[in-house]
């Protein structure tokens, strides 16, 4: 089945920040037909490969090359399958209907492009 979102991350050594945010994320994503799609960039902290051992939904990527953080979302752009492309950090948390939310409202309005979730502190404080 095609994805309807393709969700991309990059990872610079945050592993640690991966660690919490996977599994929130595959179980939003679950929610809706989606795609997790990640750019190791240069690693040392063996990102990839504990993702790949632990969450082979995600479909892994090596940059040999360091590229900025819009370079590398663009190389998971590339290679996207979904209608919409959402862009994460890998410092968050998402609560499981992020994703059906964002879809059900950018179906609901063709005149809109682009949208943001708020974003809040991990004490539930808004983040500017």
């Amino acid at each position: 089945m095609k994805p309807e979102i393709s969700i991309s991350l990059v990872s610079v050594n945050q592993r640690h920040d991966l660690e919490r945010l996977l599994p929130s994320l595959v179980s939003a994503a679950g929610r809706v037909p989606s795609e997790i799609l990640l750019v190791d960039n240069r690693s040392l902290d063996g990102t990839g490969s504990w993702v790949e051992r632990n969450y082979p939904i995600v479909n892994t990527i090596y940059n040999p090359g360091k590229a900025g953080y819009g370079a590398n979302h663009n190389l998971n752009l590339q290679r996207a399958r979904g209608r919409y492309f959402v862009i994460m950090n890998s410092d968050m948390t998402v609560y499981p209907e992020v994703f059906t939310t964002l879809q059900d409202y950018m179906d609901s309005r063709p005149d809109v492009g682009i949208v943001a979730p708020k974003v809040l502190n991990p004490d539930g404080s808004l983040q500017g």
